[in-house]
């Protein structure tokens, strides 16, 4: 028998979502999983979403900056003190995306003094990235 199509694997799944007692309860418990994960980063997030909130930026995840036109350089002076409290890494990490702007040059002294050790090795990596791609694009654009 040869490959199967995407349209074969997804009426097999399917299939067996309908007819597999078994198949089916691991993928509500997985759906179950996920759907505590998500929960419990909402809570977590909370107090830099009420802080990005209270400026103005209406979001329900720090991960929806890049959703909302000309949001960055507003949420820029926000962010660098949440790098350094305890939040999940995956949290971490959605403020270290937000913090990619060019208007977070300025706030670069506030970034590397919250960027310590106890950072997660995601949030340095994106509060790097983002001032790496900064420092070429200005260079670039001076050049």
């Amino acid at each position: 028998m040869g490959a199967k199509t995407a349209t074969e694997v997804m009426a097999e799944l399917e299939r067996r979502k309908r007819e597999d007692p078994a198949y089916r309860a691991e993928l509500e418990r997985v759906e179950q999983e996920r759907a505590e994960r998500a929960r419990q980063l909402r809570i977590a997030e909370r107090p830099v979403v009420n802080d990005l909130k209270a400026i103005g930026l209406e979001l329900d995840s720090v991960w929806q900056l890049y959703k909302i036109p000309n949001s960055r350089p507003k949420a820029v002076p926000v962010l660098p003190k949440h790098l350094a409290l305890d939040y999940p890494d995956r949290v971490l990490e959605g403020i270290g995306q937000g913090l990619y702007d060019p208007s977070a040059r300025t706030h670069w002294d506030e970034r590397r003094h919250t960027t310590t050790s106890s950072t997660s090795c995601g949030t340095s990596v994106s509060a790097s990235a983002a001032s790496t791609s900064f420092a070429r694009s200005t260079a670039s654009a001076t050049a």
